[in-house]
């Protein structure tokens, strides 16, 4: 009997994690979506995306003109997120990282929030993708970065094979 360990061709130089629902137990939209009252039609079309139609634009807009998320729900939703941290998820990205693997967030979540959360978790900045949201000068929703590639199906993908060019190798 062979005992010997499954090897791949190539060593895995970078692994991606998603931010909601994964490094965290929550989706952040549907966190927000609580806090102004409009939870229950923001998971409907979360659920949607997620099972069906997939995301896009159209879908991701729709939600955030729902919640209307105030600069200061951005708090809020990182603390909430290390609140709702996956078990063993920081020491699982402790260990890789000592394994001097590149470690990376890919989430059509939103940013300052997954890129804090990141911060959090020792992940670079620079390694944390997610959508930036705007806001006024009075800390109101003004819109988000509609050329980023999370919003689209193929988004994920577009990054990955990024990091792959750069690192050789990615895991997601």
């Amino acid at each position: 009997m062979n005992h010997h360990l499954w090897q791949p061709k190539t060593p895995i130089n970078a692994i991606s994690f998603d931010c909601d629902g994964t490094l965290s137990r929550i989706e952040g939209i549907d966190y927000l979506a609580k806090l102004h009252g409009a939870h229950t039609s923001v998971v409907k079309l979360t659920n949607r995306a997620m099972k069906q139609a997939g995301l896009s634009l159209d879908l991701y807009e729709k939600r955030l003109n729902m919640v209307k998320p105030l600069y200061s729900n951005m708090k809020t939703l990182t603390q909430e997120y290390v609140t709702q941290l996956t078990q063993d998820a920081s020491e699982v990205i402790a260990i890789l990282q000592h394994l001097k693997k590149e470690i990376f967030i890919i989430s059509a979540g939103n940013n300052p929030p997954v890129k804090d959360f990141g911060r959090h978790l020792s992940i670079p900045e620079d390694h944390c993708y997610a959508v930036d949201l705007n806001f006024d000068k009075e800390g109101n929703y003004s819109g988000f970065d509609k050329k980023s590639p999370m919003i689209q199906n193929t988004g994920k993908v577009k990054i990955l094979n990024e990091i792959k060019k750069k690192y050789g190798s990615v895991l997601h």
